[in-house]
């Protein structure tokens, strides 16, 4: 059975011209084996698509973090490990180094550390969507190709979180290309 957002997903396929794709597309973004294919981009509602190579089967593709908007992600093909997190000083998880990101830059700023612990975690297979609220910290991990439809919804502020085991900020030397 199709879903709504499958459906959405092959209309802007059918429809996308590179020209119109290309300048907010990249290719290892935010860690590499990541495509970002964009499909649509308004101020209120942007349509991608990820790419992703297979990671290890146990290792999340990024740290911890939270958006600057809400989004519904789409399995089109493969399966995602989502998992949860709550930030919170006294959750029975481990410390992290906290850092705000600024996406206009994108900059990391050191904010000291904080407890995240593993609330929830899902395996999410071809044809499942998730609703992620743009505060909650979240990561996911895949261990074969795959690919995500997402989309995101309206920007409601440009700073996020980003929660990560070494206290330097991540290198993105070689991402974002």
């Amino acid at each position: 059975m199709v879903t709504g957002f499958e459906q959405l997903a092959r209309e802007l396929i059918a429809t996308a011209h590179p020209d119109d794709c290309a300048p907010y597309s990249f290719a290892d973004y935010h860690a590499r084996g990541v495509m970002y294919l964009n499909l649509l981009r308004a101020a209120d509602l942007t349509c991608k698509l990820y790419l992703l190579d297979g990671f290890e089967p146990h290792e999340w593709l990024v740290a911890p973090h939270n958006h600057a908007y809400a989004f519904h992600s789409t399995v089109l093909y493969g399966e995602m490990r989502h998992g949860l997190f709550d930030v919170h000083p006294k959750c029975d998880g481990e410390w992290r180094h906290r850092f705000i990101v600024d996406s206009r830059g994108p900059t990391f700023t050191p904010r000291g550390e904080s407890r995240i612990a593993l609330a929830e975690q899902k395996t999410l297979r071809r044809g499942e969507t998730y609703y992620l609220p743009a505060d909650r910290v979240h990561t996911i991990g895949v261990s074969r190709p795959t690919v995500l439809f997402l989309c995101q919804y309206q920007r409601e502020r440009e700073r996020t979180d980003l929660y990560t085991e070494a206290p330097k900020a991540p290198n993105l030397a070689g991402l974002y290309h």
